[in-house]
């Protein structure tokens, strides 16, 4: 995880007047002036850390910050759908081009693929599953850890977090969850339903 910081620390910082609008620096708004954007940005290359200015965030530029998948595409739900996942599960779907919000009607002539949120994939992910080992059910829980390059997602034992049963490393968390997915179904720990595209 990232250090992040507020500006207002700096104490030299927030006594500097802003010649664009004659204001203390924090009463500017970084997007709206300049000179508050270059000072907001040179701290963040100086001290190697995010910092923050209200909900807005300056990353130091030699940071990469993957973004995330909101959604699936057509081959990933695909992918899904041959692994099992039951079709009325999805929240979106894919029409004439574009995603579109709202479950899928599949009793229509246009070409409909249905679509899954990372949210609505992270629900039907069971947060907890048991599995015995030798006489003793343990019970493991779902996370996920950020990386220097991706993400990795698992299950990790409940209790003493020691002992990983299952994880999956990928560059966008979403593909980590489409993985752990297809593992749940292909391991029954979510029901299967069968169906196509």
């Amino acid at each position: 995880m990232s250090k992040s910081i507020d500006y207002r620390t700096y104490a030299n910082f927030q006594y500097e007047m802003c010649f664009c609008c004659e204001n203390h620096l924090t009463g500017c708004h970084p997007l709206s002036c300049p000179r508050v954007k270059k000072r907001c940005q040179q701290i963040c290359e100086q001290q190697g850390v995010d910092l923050r200015i209200g909900d807005f965030v300056f990353k130091p530029a030699g940071r990469r910050y993957p973004k995330h998948k909101q959604h699936t595409d057509p081959d990933q739900s695909e992918r899904l759908i041959k692994a099992g996942l039951d079709i009325d599960t999805a929240d979106m779907h894919y029409r004439d081009g574009a995603y579109h919000h709202g479950k899928p009607n599949m009793n229509t002539m246009a070409v409909v693929a249905p679509i899954w949120s990372a949210y609505a994939l992270r629900k039907l992910m069971p947060t907890y599953i048991s599995k015995d080992l030798d006489g003793t059910d343990i019970s493991y829980r779902l996370g996920y850890e950020e990386k220097q390059r991706g993400f990795v997602v698992f299950y990790v034992d409940a209790r003493w977090h020691a002992f990983t049963l299952v994880e999956f490393e990928c560059e966008d968390l979403n593909d980590g969850y489409i993985d752990m997915m297809c593992w749940l179904l292909d391991n029954g720990y979510v029901e299967k339903k069968g169906g196509e595209i």
